[in-house]
């Protein structure tokens, strides 16, 4: 269910009306608010019971009504100061007991690349045998630009499930060491928060950037282009069984038909238009220069897989891929990508495969060269990128 306006304490969602009760829950029926990554703002808490904004207000106006009644003894200003002290009481104890019996498991989530927005599944478990839990706000530890996400209430025993979006800085691996659990129920006055630990490490792919303006023209050069045009031209091999990252153009449809399980058409290698992509990341680089050669190189790879060519990725400090052009294989040379390092010393010469569409990455060192290339296509000085 979406908000229809937005509340001033960001902790709080609006409540629904309508539904069924169940045994034990003495507060009705709110539907289960999931919004959407991104609504919520970033925000930063800490564990314990505070009182919110609107609490410390209510508070203050508390306090000036307990000197009112002493300075007037008015019977009717004692009965009002009674009822907002129970109110913070109530408050107190409730907003306790709300927190209580929850844990959090992570989801699986989908390819991530650094300066690009992703989201984690977060389940909510509700351990109760009786009552539910009203008005949780989950909020992942630790990860800088990341949005919280809210469950408007969750049942007894049940499970609620919400994304929490982030936008990761960096590539490599993603440490994800808790979740903040917070609710300002019944009243918004007070704001319990709790961490629940969680052990979870997500693997951050390079950043990918627009790379067809460097490719175009090496390309045309080679007055070749079979690798520009969508779709596969290779001879047909034979017929396997779907394997994760194929591209879906590949389907035999007849075949799968036959067997009940889906397969594709495997395509002989020996006439696929083959290109070499060398990434040099010897020691002593600049460490902003080389981020950008790492997105360069990925960003070469997944253009050149897109154009049908197959793809052989190799580094100076001795990573090096196969020949294939599936998306499987893509996936394969951005995990060499994310966890890649300045490592060992510059190579004298590289000498690519023969006949294939050679690309080297490399960057130069305050003006000097970036390495002996002759045997390449193309040369790309991550330096000279804007």
């Amino acid at each position: 269910m979406r908000a229809e306006k937005q509340l001033l304490n960001p902790l709080l969602p609006p409540f629904g009306k309508g539904g069924s009760r169940r045994r034990g829950d003495f507060f009705g029926t709110l539907p289960s608010v999931s919004i959407k990554p991104g609504t919520l703002p970033s925000v930063s808490i800490k564990p314990g019971t505070l009182p919110s904004v609107q609490g410390w207000r209510f508070i203050l106006f508390t306090l000036l009504l307990g000197l009112a009644a002493v300075n007037t003894g008015n019977n009717l200003i004692y009965l009002i100061l009674s009822m907002t002290a129970s109110m913070l009481i109530v408050s107190w104890f409730a907003v306790r007991a709300n927190m209580r019996g929850l844990a959090i498991e992570t989801g699986a989530s989908e390819q991530i690349f650094a300066g690009s927005p992703a989201a984690v599944t977060l389940s909510l478990i509700s351990k109760r045998k009786r009552f539910s839990a009203f008005d949780i706000f989950v909020h992942i530890d630790g990860v800088k630009n990341s949005q919280g996400c809210r469950i408007g209430r969750l049942l007894s025993e049940g499970t609620g499930r919400c994304s929490c979006a982030f936008t990761p800085e960096k590539r490599g691996l993603l440490m994800i060491g808790g979740v903040l659990l917070s609710s300002g129920f019944p009243f918004g006055l007070l704001v319990r928060t709790r961490r629940v630990p969680v052990e979870r490490t997500i693997l951050v792919y390079p950043r990918l950037v627009d790379v067809d303006t460097i490719l175009a023209d090496s390309i045309a050069a080679r007055g070749n282009g079979r690798g520009m045009r969508e779709g596969g031209g290779d001879e047909y091999f034979y017929t396997r069984q779907y394997r994760p990252g194929d591209s879906y153009r590949s389907i035999h449809w007849k075949a799968s038909a036959r067997s009940a399980e889906i397969m594709v058409k495997e395509y002989s290698l020996q006439d696929t238009q083959r290109a070499f992509v060398y990434l040099d990341n010897a020691a002593r680089q600049n460490p902003d220069t080389f981020e950008k050669a790492v997105s360069i190189a990925a960003s070469v790879s997944a253009r050149l897989i897109d154009l049908d060519y197959a793809v052989m990725f190799m580094s100076s400090d001795g990573h090096e891929t196969p020949f294939a052009n599936s998306r499987l294989h893509l996936y394969s040379i951005f995990e060499i990508l994310a966890g890649i390092g300045m490592a060992g010393s510059r190579r004298e010469s590289v000498s690519p495969p023969s006949g294939s569409y050679a690309i080297a990455v490399t960057v130069s060192d305050g003006g000097s060269s970036g390495g002996n290339y002759p045997a390449f296509d193309l040369v790309i000085d991550a330096a000279d990128i804007v």
